[in-house]
């Protein structure tokens, strides 16, 4: 049995049925709602486990600079980042992120079976 081809050139998200495409206006709109939503979410959680920012840059050895621009909005921590800062603050990582709205609507939610 043979498998099917995929059609020359189409990308991953295209055989997997993605049919639409950001485009870089888009992706910045996204991208900037994502980064106020995580500064949001992370001075929410820093407030109510009374951490400061100068404890939490230490506990990942970072300049508190660093805490500051993630927790003002201008720049977005990898998930590398995320997942440690999440340890830190001793909360799980979906805590940390923004709800989907509106504006994430095609924000991935994963669905975690529980026994």
């Amino acid at each position: 049995m043979t498998r099917p081809r995929r059609p020359v050139g189409a990308t991953r998200r295209q055989r997997l049925g993605h049919a639409h495409r950001l485009n870089q206006q888009e992706f910045e709109i996204l991208e900037r709602k994502l980064r106020i939503g995580i500064a949001e979410r992370l001075s929410e959680v820093m407030r109510t486990s009374d951490v400061a920012m100068s404890e939490l840059a230490a506990a990942l050895g970072v300049n508190r600079s660093n805490v500051i621009r993630w927790t003002s909005g201008r720049e977005l921590p990898s998930l590398r980042r995320l997942v440690s800062i999440s340890a830190a603050l001793h909360c799980p990582l979906h805590d940390l992120l923004p709800e989907p709205t509106a504006g994430l609507a095609w924000y991935p939610t994963v669905e975690v079976a529980r026994d």
